[in-house]
């Protein structure tokens, strides 16, 4: 679900069947309410997963997080998200968040994090290992 920003290359596209596809949804969601309001929708809900794992990535430096991104995609994960010390620093100053940014290792700029749910992996360890290899070898700049 890549819903950040206006998403133009997503609107146009060619399918599998070589027809060219109009969809306004994915502009529509990625502005996140700066092209309209939504006042009605239809929803198809799916299952909750039985099982979730979350990984996180500790960056020194917010850009090498955000390349870091497209690799994330590759992973199949239920959800990737960055978050950088601006939402750290508000968590820390907050009495209801602080206790979720206590492992946060200390001047971290951004984090990467990846959850992986049974819907999509029947392996945990082993798409979680994959994702270390990959994030946590000495050319990356993740901890």
């Amino acid at each position: 679900r890549c819903v950040s920003g206006y998403n133009l290359h997503k609107v146009v596209f060619e399918n599998d069947d070589g027809e060219t596809v109009v969809n306004l949804s994915k502009l529509f969601v990625g502005a996140e309410g700066t092209l309209g309001v939504v006042v009605e929708a239809t929803v198809s809900l799916v299952t909750v997963p039985e099982e979730t794992a979350l990984v996180l990535y500790a960056y020194d430096d917010l850009l090498d997080a955000m390349t870091a991104v497209p690799d994330a995609l590759d992973f199949d994960a239920s959800a990737v998200e960055l978050m950088d010390d601006e939402v750290f620093r508000m968590a820390a100053e907050s009495s209801e968040y602080a206790q979720y940014v206590e492992g946060i290792p200390d001047g971290t700029a951004a984090t990467l994090m990846l959850e992986f749910d049974s819907e999509l992996h029947d392996d945990f360890e082993a798409v979680i290992q994959a994702a270390n290899d990959h994030f946590l070898r000495s050319e990356s700049k993740a901890e």
